[in-house]
């Protein structure tokens, strides 16, 4: 059976101008990866903070204790594709289920943080977080080319 990677996203249904792109890599992935994606609607509290708080208290409500989390933030560790290829392996040997988490448009709570195994950049720039799912997706297929070697990295 093929492992399990969740992927945790605040925000709404896959905007259709993405959805095409991002089926097209979970097809790509599917022999070797499952993906299940969990949409978090946004929560709208009083202040930021509260939104935060409820947004983040979410999430690690749906992570299972033996998932191997990583947290996709700006300020996370920068890395190749061939690193986090290895990133990837590494966890998935070690836990069946990997979770990613891509927070809401405030960021995520401390213990949400503290929660991760570790935190992931895929750049100082922020983007949209639609377009930032697509990135992941492409991101765990080439991961998936690296591994298997099949030539889609150098392509």
């Amino acid at each position: 059976m093929a492992n399990k990677v969740r992927i945790i996203v605040v925000g709404k249904a896959h905007d259709k101008l993405f959805h095409a792109a991002i089926s097209e890599y979970e097809k790509r992935i599917n022999p070797y990866l499952k993906i299940q994606w969990l949409i978090i609607p946004p929560k709208t509290e009083a202040t930021i903070v509260q939104t935060v708080t409820s947004e983040s208290n979410y999430i690690l409500a749906n992570l299972k204790e033996a998932e191997h989390v990583f947290l996709l933030d700006e300020h996370g560790t920068q890395m190749t594709s061939p690193e986090f290829s290895a990133l990837l392996t590494s966890a998935l040997s070690v836990s069946k289920d990997v979770a990613f988490v891509i927070g809401g448009a405030y960021g995520v709570s401390e213990t949400l943080k503290n929660r991760a195994n570790k935190i992931v950049s895929f750049g100082k720039m922020v983007m949209p977080h639609q377009l930032m799912r697509l990135v992941l997706a492409e991101q765990l297929y080439r991961s998936i080319s690296i591994q298997n070697g099949t030539g889609y990295h150098h392509d």
